[in-house]
């Protein structure tokens, strides 16, 4: 790392420290904020041994974090004691405004963020700042007194929304999160696509909005002189960017640059706007109020400074070594040392942990709770795709040891089936639309019928074992569906979407949800007529258990389709590539056909066929992102956008592959249960 960045760093945490020390908090007087590769040469290779020395679980090493840079720490000393008034929220904005609405939290806690940097932007570009209609010079003074904390937040964030639509198709194809992310483009599922287009909508989207939720919020705050505004944008009066706008946003930006005599900040409101919701989501926790004091029970967002700086760690792993706790006694933020720190060590702890809102409840937890929660020391409670949208990042390393530990060809299904801590996979998802549809394509084939032959011929129907019509799914508009009322009542009152995790892939909705496209009008009017409540009502749904598998019609019928839609489902993960360049925004200066370059030597097959593609197989997916997260601890990064691709497709191929492990998991458990029904 070049000095001018150490010192910054060094700056920075002076007069972070400085302020927190001066206005009643703690910081321990070993911590420094750092770059892993910042520690003097003799803290890491001597004081500490691989397995203990502290990294991040992202797969570069350029993330800067605090450490425990001049002495060790012992266990049970106070690290960090943050006081509450130092807490940026919005806890004192109102919550009512304009007719009947109210203001959520994160919404006031984004409204804070955004006065807090707009009065520090003005301070730091003038020197000093004259607001118009502020509410009082307590108010101006609250938002002035984090200036040391905004100068700690970074510029850029590892967000969802710094990825381009090409980035999302390529990195995130035919994940819940992907399609999330795209469900803002009018045509997402048309075959050509428009990169710059779908850029653009994606854009108009966040700026909708912005418009019609931050924006009157904003408004109702600067007429009652909580939102001021610097003297030179007093002439401002609505913070509207122009909704209506339909020029291309690089114009419309270029324009707005050009308009600055007009005297409006709406357009650079904006950008602390989508710069404070990616700050919001990375880096702001939640916790429960110590006392009745806190306006309206407020329990988050809360941006904390310098708590904010530490970097992530899975509970009970070796890396992390603190929680964040709230003092009963006066509300304070504050972090302890749960085992000796070593000089060198970084000090992480877990975004997710679910903590322990007071320092009194550690007492009180048994041995059993202790030894249960060991059980999970790599586990996150929240999935690969969860971290990515929340934090912006993944914990590719330990989602490569759970991948090869769900990807062992030879794991039999005693193994996979039972309790296991270590398998926390982002879940699949199943649309109730995409069971309907494939049911009603199965029943349109030559399956039934070739089913119904060999149970004739095999004898099944003299044992007893019965085959009948095949309902015709129609929409409940057509006439012919009106005698289906159980049949769609039943559908309408299951969840459109079904999870499918890994521990348990083959759930009770999911058996309903196909059974109800193949049983016969009679058999669900029975099962509907015997769910009715003791007042006569009617219950929304039917649930199934996997006894009804064991008709073997029935059964057949369910478990076949159910291949079917996870063979389909697996396919829409795979991305293929041409040797054509590639004709976006995002290609500036051929990024992109370098980095496809790149991995086109990854994956192909052959010297001769340019075309490759990945998500197809997951082994050797597998091997390519253990490949470039093993490479990229030890690369020099000095190519930032290459290494910016390759991150995205570190973190994208992770949610890919433990989205695809669950529903390989579903086949292999449809299949053994197919195997069952043969063999009874």
């Amino acid at each position: 790392m070049d000095l001018s960045q150490r010192n910054r760093n060094a700056v920075l945490h002076s007069n972070l420290s400085q302020w927190i020390l001066q206005n009643g908090g703690k910081i321990h007087k070993s911590l420094a904020l750092c770059m892993p590769n910042d520690i003097d040469g003799e803290q890491t290779a001597t004081n500490s041994s691989s397995s203990t020395y502290n990294r991040m679980p992202h797969p570069d090493s350029s993330q800067r974090g605090i450490f425990a840079k001049h002495s060790s720490i012992s266990n049970g000393e106070e690290l960090i004691r943050l006081p509450p008034h130092l807490a940026l929220d919005g806890r004192d904005l109102p919550v009512n405004y304009g007719e009947l609405k109210n203001a959520s939290a994160w919404l006031r806690c984004l409204a804070s963020l955004l006065q807090s940097w707009h009065v520090w932007d003005n301070v730091k570009s003038n020197g000093t700042v004259h607001l118009d209609q502020s509410k009082d010079d307590n108010l101006l003074n609250n938002y002035l007194q984090y200036g040391p904390y905004l100068d700690s937040l970074p510029e850029t964030y590892d967000s969802l929304l710094n990825w381009s639509s090409w980035e999302l198709r390529s990195f995130l194809a035919g994940t819940t999160l992907g399609i999330f992310a795209l469900s803002a483009i009018k045509d997402v599922d048309a075959k050509e696509h428009d990169a710059d287009k779908e850029d653009n909508e994606l854009e108009t989207n966040m700026r909708t909005r912005y418009q019609t939720t931050v924006v009157q919020y904003l408004n109702y705050l600067k007429q009652i002189g909580f939102f001021a505004l610097a003297e030179k944008d007093r002439d401002c009066n609505s913070f509207d960017t122009g909704k209506n706008d339909k020029l291309d946003l690089h114009s419309k930006a270029k324009r707005q640059k050009t308009e600055s005599d007009h005297g409006t900040n709406a357009e650079d409101l904006y950008n602390l706007f989508r710069r404070g919701c990616m700050c919001i989501s990375t880096r702001a926790f939640h916790m429960q109020s110590t006392s009745s004091s806190d306006t309206g029970d407020y329990q988050g967002p809360y941006l904390l400074p310098y708590i904010d700086l530490l970097n992530h760690a899975p509970t009970f792993s070796s890396k992390h070594v603190t929680t964040l706790r709230r003092d009963p006694h006066d509300g304070s933020f504050v972090m302890i040392a749960e085992r000796d720190i070593e000089k060198g060590e970084e000090i992480c702890h877990s975004y997710d942990s679910g903590g322990h809102d007071d320092i009194a409840d550690v007492d009180g937890e048994d041995e059993d709770e202790i030894n249960r929660r060991k059980l999970t020391a790599n586990l996150s409670s929240l999935t690969s795709a969860q971290l990515l949208q929340t934090f912006g990042f993944v914990d590719v390393k330990g989602a490569i040891e759970r991948l090869s530990h769900c990807l062992k060809k030879d794991k039999s299904l005693s193994t996979v089936n039972g309790s296991q801590p270590q398998t926390n996979l982002t879940p699949a998802i199943i649309t109730k639309d995409e069971i309907c549809q494939t049911c009603k394509d199965v029943s349109m084939s030559s399956y039934p019928n070739s089913l119904r032959r060999s149970m004739e011929e095999d004898g099944l129907v003299d044992d007893g074992w019965e085959y009948w019509d095949l309902p015709l799914m129609k929409d409940e508009s057509d006439e012919e569906s009106s005698t289906e009322t159980s049949r769609h009542t039943s559908l309408d009152g299951l969840p459109d979407d079904v999870i499918i995790p890994y521990e348990n892939p083959l759930s009770d909705e999911l058996i309903t949800l196909f059974s109800l496209n193949f049983l016969p009008k009679e058999a669900i009017d029975d099962l509907f007529c015997s769910s009715h409540r003791s007042d006569n009502q009617q219950e929304n749904s039917i649930l199934l258990t996997e006894e009804v598998l064991d008709d073997y019609f029935l059964g057949k019928l369910v478990l076949h389709s159910m291949i079917q839609l996870v063979n389909k489902k697996l396919e829409r993960y795979q991305v293929c590539f041409n040797d054509e360049p590639v004709e976006c925004r995002t290609n500036m200066n051929g990024t992109l056909d370098v980095f496809l370059e790149f991995m086109r030597g990854m994956y192909k097959e052959s010297a001769v066929d340019k075309a490759f593609s990945w998500g197809k197989s997951e082994a050797k997916d597998l091997n390519v992102l253990s490949t470039l997260v093993a490479a990229g601890s030890n690369s020099s990064q000095d190519d930032v956008a290459q290494h910016d691709l390759i991150k995205k497709f570190t973190y994208g191929m992770t949610i890919s592959l433990e989205e695809r492990c669950c529903l390989l998991q579903l086949k292999r458990v449809a299949l053994d249960k197919l195997l069952q029904i043969d063999e009874s």
